[in-house]
């Protein structure tokens, strides 16, 4: 009871990662069962199995969707669940309502030996096991392919709404999809000489276990500790729209402008006031308001005492940047000021001065700026 109270408690995108962590764990049940040829419980790990191999990419693909649009929409997850649970219900009927002896035959000839006869009529099963088979791979390219297009885009807007991105953005969320793929190459190379190369050469299995281990750790790492999702950016600015790329969407975004969706659609940019670029430049230079750590477009918007979207307009539209570059581009040319009258400055104070706290995104953004670290831009100028 206290498990469901918990579990209710959690957020969305939480709940997905526990499911996504049930149907990895039942992977390696299944693999368990297999290779320790529990033959006599197989057809419920096998269907079990087929379940969560097909699971798993959908489930993160989900787990993204919620963390960059904060749309948790049941129809869309059963969705993309259908693939998994007509394969594993077809599993289940097919086993059930083979003979014990046809059963045995199939588990022993083609789960461990590859081979199969139809003069038995043993057919359902391992057309189901070569759908899967195939179902897989495209569920992969599907999944990190539109995957990797909502983080982007989720990234893209972050720079559009903060001047700091670097503890919110989903970088470590691109690291994950690039080990997935990898992990997913080798998992669909390794089922080419399927597992019945495996069963008798189980020493094999111990790298990709750890390289799977490892990698599911790293997800559900990040899951747990990660603090900042789209419900974050709509509890602090309500009224935005967040970008969204349906998976089945011909109008998804394709360019920055319109990934970013801070002017919402129909939203007419005749009135923003021609000198609006020019007023927002000189209050942040004469009030410095870069200086201001975590600084957010609708801070500006409130002090030009206009609204977010003219002030996004004219940053993205008429300055050509995005918000974030343009205050950490003022930040760092604050950075540079100082270092020219004190060279010998204290990193971390150089840091704080110049409107960071977080010495990581400082030195990341002057070196992206500068081309150079601070120590060396100090040497190049002979300060």
């Amino acid at each position: 009871m206290l498990f469901l109270f918990q579990y209710k408690q959690q957020s969305p995108d939480k709940r997905i990662m526990f499911w996504f962590m049930i149907m990895a764990s039942a992977l390696y049940f299944g693999h368990y069962c297999y290779f320790s040829r529990e033959e006599s419980i197989l057809p419920i790990t096998d269907t079990i199995y087929s379940l969560a191999n097909l699971s798993v990419y959908p489930l993160y693909y989900t787990y993204i969707k919620n963390i960059t649009s904060n749309k948790l929409n049941i129809r869309h997850i059963l969705l993309y669940l259908l693939p998994a649970m007509l394969v594993a219900v077809g599993n289940a009927i097919a086993y059930a309502l083979e003979p014990e002896d046809t059963r045995s035959k199939f588990i022993h000839d083609y789960l461990y030996h590859e081979t199969i006869s139809f003069s038995s009529g043993n057919f359902w099963l391992p057309m189901l096991h070569s759908m899967a088979r195939i179902i897989f791979p495209i569920q992969v390219i599907i999944c990190l392919y539109f995957g990797t297009k909502k983080i982007k885009a989720f990234n893209n807007q972050l720079k559009d709404i903060y001047s700091d991105t670097e503890a919110r953005d989903l970088s470590i969320i691109n690291i994950l999809i690039t080990l997935m793929l990898v992990t997913s190459i080798g998992s669909i190379a390794l089922s080419l000489l399927s597992k019945s190369y495996f069963s008798d050469n189980q020493t094999i299995l111990v790298f990709p276990s750890i390289a799977f281990s490892t990698l599911l750790f790293l997800i559900g790492h990040d899951a747990y500790h990660r603090q900042f999702t789209a419900a974050d950016i709509q509890r602090e600015i309500p009224e935005i729209q967040l970008a969204a790329i349906e998976d089945n969407d011909t109008d998804a975004p394709t360019s920055k402008e319109e990934s970013s969706a801070m002017p919402e659609q129909n939203h007419s940019m005749a009135n923003v006031p021609h000198d609006l670029a020019d007023k927002l430049l000189v209050l942040l230079r004469d009030e410095k308001l870069y200086l201001i750590p975590d600084l957010k477009i609708t801070d500006i918007a409130q002090r030009l005492q206009t609204n977010r979207n003219y002030t996004y307009y004219a940053i993205t539209v008429e300055l050509k940047t995005t918000f974030a570059d343009l205050v950490n581009s003022m930040r760092i040319e604050y950075a540079q000021q100082i270092l020219t009258t004190n060279p010998h400055i204290n990193m971390y104070e150089l840091m704080t001065q110049s409107g960071y706290s977080s010495e990581s995104t400082f030195f990341r953004n002057f070196k992206k700026i500068t081309g150079k670290t601070p120590k060396m831009w100090i040497e190049e100028s002979n300060l």
